[in-house]
């Protein structure tokens, strides 16, 4: 019983940060097509700030993290902090990269691999919107930045 009420307790906890962070995720994107880099700054370090998987699983035994990370949908949290941190990193350096790896739970560290490749691999395709944006507003600089990284794309 007492397991089962932990069980429920976490979950519950997981899709509310999930949500959380899919909501920053999407607002943070939009001021980065904008240009709005102060705005998506803000979102990023609140993304940053919630907790991730390690934590919000900490409480749990290796079988019960291996359940609520499949059923919760935790992965997708992953997925979200790091297509963020990959599209914040293009926007303010030009390189299309995440920087620091979060520390991952050991029961679940393939699952994690693939969400953070998943992860980077979205920051790729939202490159695309970007890069409309940035021509409507003659921003020939970024628009130079993404060729670089089409053309690397297109050459490997």
């Amino acid at each position: 019983e007492e397991e089962l009420a932990l069980e429920e307790k976490l979950f519950t906890h997981a899709r509310e940060v999930i949500k959380q962070a899919q909501t920053l995720r999407s607002r943070a994107v939009s001021r980065m097509h904008r240009g709005d880099l102060p705005g998506a700054a803000e979102l990023v370090q609140k993304l940053r700030e919630l907790p991730g998987p390690e934590q919000i699983l900490a409480e749990a035994t290796p079988d019960q993290r291996l359940r609520l990370y499949g059923v919760s949908g935790l992965g997708s949290l992953t997925e979200q902090r790091v297509s963020v941190e990959g599209l914040y990193s293009f926007v303010t350096t030009g390189k299309l990269t995440v920087a620091e790896a979060k520390p991952m739970v050991p029961e679940l560290q393939c699952a994690e691999d693939e969400r953070w490749l998943l992860g980077l691999l979205m920051a790729a395709d939202d490159l695309r919107p970007y890069a409309v944006n940035r021509a409507q507003v003659l921003d020939l600089h970024s628009l130079q930045h993404c060729l670089k990284v089409a053309t690397i794309g297109l050459a490997s």
